[in-house]
């Protein structure tokens, strides 16, 4: 069902809300959550099922509720505590998840209940850490994701810089395919000049390059360890 999910997403006839057709760089993540999908369930033998509801006895549904809560925490578990993923990435993949569910009740007609729905924070979230002492130079807000919270009270959110961290990601992986750690500075500076450029031409962000390039680095200045 998740391969049919991608293949009407990717071919346009499943679309956002708007009716617009989603971008390649959205899908990716689809096709990213696809293989942790698939590696969680190999790697921990927990076999992937999906049953629509109305054809259950109470008992089957009950079965199904435990099932879908074991799956919940044993997912999240695999990606917190065996690939090391913090919370906003975790947060990303259930959201995802969740969008899929969706799918399936609301384009597909199929009713596969509300277990999705409690498809929330983790007990043991990671927090994002907290920079304090940026209050001086900044309005320094703070989300708590393990406790739910996505925007706060003055209508702050992490959208917009956890969707800079996955365009980072995947030029690295689809560019550069690897980073070494003495360059990475100037590759994360890179990407942050391109999307602080965003809303002017290619022609004039070029421009703007030359204007600021004054500084020389030699190839021998560049591999020198």
């Amino acid at each position: 069902m998740f391969d049919t999910f991608l293949k009407e997403t990717k071919s346009g006839r499943r679309n956002q809300k708007g009716g617009k057709r989603m971008r390649d760089s959205s899908i990716i993540p689809y096709v990213y959550l696809r293989k942790l999908l698939f590696d969680f369930s190999v790697k921990k033998n927990f076999p992937l099922r999906i049953y629509a509801v109305n054809a259950l006895k109470k008992r089957e549904i009950s079965v199904e509720r435990k099932y879908w809560t074991k799956f919940y925490r044993e997912f999240t578990d695999y990606l917190y505590d065996d690939l090391d993923c913090f919370d906003n990435y975790v947060g990303s993949c259930i959201k995802r998840l969740r969008a899929f569910f969706n799918y399936l009740i609301e384009e597909k007609d199929i009713n596969v209940g509300a277990f999705h729905k409690k498809f929330y924070s983790h007990n043991k979230a990671i927090e994002i850490i907290t920079y304090n002492g940026l209050n001086a130079d900044y309005q320094h807000e703070v989300l708590k994701h393990n406790e739910g919270q996505f925007v706060n009270s003055n209508n702050f959110h992490t959208n917009s810089v956890e969707g800079f961290w996955s365009l980072l990601k995947r030029g690295i992986f689809g560019i550069y395919h690897s980073t070494s750690p003495k360059h990475l500075n100037k590759y994360c500076d890179e990407f942050s000049y391109r999307y602080n450029t965003r809303s002017i031409t290619d022609g004039s962000r070029f421009t703007l390059s030359l204007i600021n390039a004054d500084e020389r680095l030699t190839y021998k200045k560049l591999i020198q360890k």
